[in-house]
């Protein structure tokens, strides 16, 4: 199709003419350019506005010989003597009209929502810092929180842990100047990390201590916190 050169007032187009299908399309296109127009397009599966922007030459399928579209020729063709068919220039002229009128139409609507697209990538680009903002001062908060948390409940179960600790190995060392002679150890201590090991576990509401011995034994004390 040549391109468009006038300026049509494209009020005469519904509002929504640009996404007609089908029947809808047909009507269009016979109101505008006419009934042997209408069916010429139907005949080869031109569908819509876009299918039809698609399509170079509209008339080529006049030049097959075929009963689907002998009528379509009587409508938009005169033919001579000799059975040649030639293309009405004014169906060709009708044919143009409607393809210049619809795609200024579709110019006119890229216009349109050529700003909106803009102002929505804006809109969309704003809530999207406001977004990752919002994210960074929560997680700057979250941290701040988790980190004087576990500064609160660290220090407490330190403590515990140390006293636990000294208590444990007291008691320990009390009972083995009881009875390390009837275990038959001449040593007279017990040193940890080389005779032992005390291992303490603190989850807020129980001590759990282990002890375990180089010999391979392990002694487990719990004290649940009522």
């Amino acid at each position: 199709m040549p391109s468009s050169t006038l300026v049509f007032d494209t009020s005469i187009l519904p509002t929504d003419a640009l996404s007609f299908y089908d029947d809808n399309f047909y009507q269009l296109v016979e109101k505008i350019a006419g009934l042997g127009e209408a069916k010429l397009l139907e005949v080869q599966g031109i569908r819509s506005v876009y299918s039809f922007f698609n399509i170079e030459d509209v008339f080529n399928i006049l030049s097959f010989s075929c009963s689907a579209i002998k009528e379509i020729k009587k409508l938009i063709c005169l033919e001579d003597d000799d059975k040649n068919y030639m293309v009405k220039p004014g169906c060709r002229s009708n044919i143009r009209y409607l393809y210049q009128l619809l795609y200024q139409k579709h110019e006119e609507h890229l216009k349109e929502i050529t700003p909106k697209s803009k102002r929505n990538k804006q809109s969309q680009l704003h809530q999207s810092n406001s977004t990752t903002m919002n994210l960074l001062q929560d997680s700057s908060q979250n941290t701040s929180i988790l980190s004087n948390h576990q500064q609160s409940t660290t220090t407490p179960n330190l403590m515990n842990i140390l006293n636990h600790h000294g208590v444990l190995i007291h008691m320990l060392n009390e009972w083995f100047e009881r009875n390390f002679r009837t275990i038959y150890i001449l040593n007279g201590n017990l040193i940890e990390n080389e005779d032992y090991k005390l291992l303490i576990a603190f989850n807020g509401t129980s001590e759990e201590a282990c002890i375990t011995c180089f010999c391979g034994v392990k002694v487990r004390l719990t004290r649940v916190r009522e």
